[in-house]
């Protein structure tokens, strides 16, 4: 209501009552009521002549500086129109009709063409959901287009990789024709994974980085074990400045230096460790030689092979040069995506393709297109594929290799770099580049299993022991061999996501005779992790609700087994599907390895890289790891005191740091093998505890 004096009236605090003038209205009573002043209230109200055609509607009007002497309240009568009073009603009649023709239409449409509409044939680009497993999408394709789809971007031994592609093709669909290459680019091929344009792509360097967040599609993918392994050096057209590269120069005659790298690559990562921004220029990647061409730089790095020479001397009518000494060794893998349950599992079939490879090399089996047969019926459990038709229908290792063997001899003036061949025992310990691991999550803090730990404060860390190791494991951080290894990589991890803390790691003791329940137990959530773990393919995937598949670290111990024998690789093993918390304990199990390659020590754990993409209280966790156990070769030093703790580790024994020594190995049980190390000990029990 409105005060004579033209002030709004508050009325709040009032207790409410029914008043004379609302029943008036309800009663249809309200007649010619004449606009008058109610002295006592100084409250004007307005005039209204009620007519049943025309619906009033009331609203409680509050003054806010006048306060009435007799609680009161006072409603004013407001014309409304015919739609404000009857539009619910028009509107539903409205939408009733609209919902009637849209069912009609449907069905209608629905009967027209029930005999016409077929499934699409293409992927949907889009990451759209599809609760179906790769290796489901692959082999329920229409029989005219089902192929394995391997995305490639040219950049040197198309046929090899080809090959692979080939071998993959084969044991998922048992046809090695069954395939096709989609062409992608260096600077697209993440994208392209993710959106699903095709299934896997052929190759790329490994990195702890890329497992966790790739940077330009900003997802992690799942990656085989290498199957390829290449070496980086400098080329050019100046002979000086490609020796000043390799040397490291920037003054004098190294001045002008102006290196080319490919943008957003292991490459450009490796680079800016080693020059200032101002001498390196990160260029398309399938353009860089073009660059070296017209002078943008002066050199250029990249992957160290005859072929990239040559073509730089055929493209410039000059003579080349490249360094003599390759720079890094870098690992290529396959890369799928994570399944949606979010495991690896068509990585590990790629993973177990690759060891049937290998294996046939290392026993002398060879193609044999009379054991290449098609599957009477495709199994779509990936445990009961049959890993060795990629043998028999392509070839081994060796054989689709070789022409890139041949060729990275004559590179190398036949010097003894054979990374690519057989390891026969030889300094077998091998990490992966950690990449850039600074940038943290979209989330901020840790989350996941990662949260749950650090919330708890408590790391639940199984060991797997010999069916005759009677001492107490509470105790065994002081015993030495293959026990004592484990229980400090337990150690080591709980220091890593625990901010140093190495008290709230609660061991749980395991049996090697009882397998089965140890990865119940991971299964189930027992314990978050099991040290000790041996590689093999019976646990690599999910058999049953209660023994899902398992995810295996890096090796970082291995048995003397020859290269015939089913070897001995120790893990830490973590649950498949959860994806960040193994690729955070593979990057633990890594990290020592590369802080021996570093030489750094418990005393310079602040050289170690910060890794906050696991999340922003996460940062130190690599420099816990090593304040707490040192570097790889302390760690095995303490646990082996014979160990050859040399500068560059280029000694005779196995577990010592891969220098440049063959790299292909297999992993057991491909063939059915159910490895027994109940009472196992590599190098007699005096190693062990």
């Amino acid at each position: 209501t409105v005060t004579s004096n033209g002030d709004a009236q508050d009325l709040s605090g009032l207790r409410r009552q029914r008043s004379p003038a609302l029943q008036w209205l309800r009663s249809n009573l309200l007649r010619n009521v004449s606009g008058q002043s109610d002295n006592e209230n100084n409250t004007r109200r307005t005039n209204l002549v009620y007519d049943s055609s025309t619906p009033v509607e009331a609203m409680l009007v509050l003054d806010a500086s006048v306060r009435p002497a007799q609680p009161m309240e006072v409603y004013e009568a407001k014309e409304v129109s015919f739609f404000e009073s009857k539009g619910a009603v028009v509107i539903g009649m409205l939408c009733f009709i609209l919902v009637t023709v849209t069912v009609s239409l449907a069905v209608s449409m629905t009967k027209n063409n029930e005999t016409t509409l077929e499934p699409t044939l293409q992927p949907t680009l889009s990451p759209t959901f599809d609760p179906r497993s790769t290796l489901q999408v692959i082999q329920t394709r229409p029989t005219g287009s089902r192929k394995l789809r391997c995305g490639f971007h040219a950049c040197g031994f198309g046929g090899f990789r080809t090959e692979v592609c080939s071998a993959i093709a084969a044991v998922v669909l048992g046809d090695p024709s069954a395939y096709e290459i989609v062409k992608t680019t260096s600077e697209t091929r993440w994208t392209d994974l993710g959106s699903r344009r095709f299934d896997l792509l052929l190759y790329s360097a490994l990195t702890a980085e890329r497992e966790v967040r790739e940077p330009t599609s900003q997802r992690g993918f799942a990656f085989s074990v290498p199957y390829y392994y290449s070496t980086t050096s400098y080329i050019g057209l100046n002979e000086t400045l490609v020796h000043c590269a390799e040397k490291g120069e920037r003054f004098g005659e190294c001045l002008s230096l102006q290196i080319c790298v490919g943008a957003n690559t292991t490459h450009e990562t490796h680079v800016s460790e080693l020059f200032p921004s101002d001498f390196y220029v990160p260029v398309y990647h399938d353009a860089a030689m073009s660059n070296l061409l017209n002078g943008t730089c002066n050199v250029l790095f990249t992957n160290m092979h005859a072929e990239r020479t040559a073509e730089l001397e055929m493209d410039s009518g000059r003579n080349a040069y490249s360094a003599m000494v390759p720079r890094f060794v870098e690992p290529h893998a396959i890369v799928t995506r994570h399944e949606e349950d979010g495991g690896h599992e068509f990585g590990d079939i790629a993973t177990w393709t690759i060891m049937a490879l290998i294996y046939g090399e290392a026993h002398n089996i060879t193609k044999d297109p009379s054991k290449c047969q098609p599957y009477e019926e495709l199994p779509t459990n990936p445990a009961d594929l049959d890993y060795m038709k990629a043998v028999h229908c392509v070839g081994n290792h060796g054989e689709i290799l070789s022409s890139f063997r041949e060729e990275h001899y004559r590179l190398n003036n036949d010097v003894d770099f054979a990374i690519n061949y057989l390891n026969k025992g030889e300094a077998m310990i091998a990490g992966i580049p950690l990449g850039d691991l600074t940038q943290p999550p979209p989330t901020g803090r840790a989350v996941g299993k990662l949260g749950r730990i650090r919330r708890d404060n408590e790391l639940r860390c199984g060991v797997f022991l010999p069916d005759n190791f009677n001492s107490s494991l509470e105790d065994s951080r002081g015993l030495t061999g293959l026990t004592g290894l484990n229980v400090e990589y337990c150690m080591t991890v709980s220091a890593a996501v625990l901010n140093g803390d190495t008290n709230h790691c609660i061991l749980v003791p395991l049996r090697y005779s009882d397998k089965e329940d140890a990865y119940r137990a991971l299964n189930n959530g027992t314990v978050d992790l099991i040290a000790g773990a041996l590689r093999e393919f019976k646990y690599d995937f999910r058999s049953s609700d209660d023994l899902g598949g398992v995810h295996f670290s890096t090796p970082y111990f291995y048995g003397n087994e020859s290269n015939t024998e089913d070897l001995s690789a120790y893990t830490l093993a973590t649950m498949d599907e959860m994806v960040m918390f193994s690729s955070f304990v593979n990057c633990v199990v890594v990290a020592v390895m590369e802080a021996r390659r570093r030489q750094i020590t418990e005393e310079f754990y602040l050289d170690m890289p910060l890794s906050a993409i696991f999340g922003s209280d996460l940062s130190w966790a690599l420099r816990d790891a090593v304040k707490t156990s040192g570097n790889y070769g302390t760690m095995m030093k303490r646990n082996f005191p014979d160990y050859q703790l040399t500068g560059d580790d280029r000694d005779s024994t196995r577990n010592a740091l891969n220098t440049g020594q063959p790299m292909m190995h297999v992993y057991p049980g491909l063939i059915g093998h159910d490895i027994d190390r109940s009472s196992y000990c590599p190098g007699g029990e005096s190693v062990c505890w």
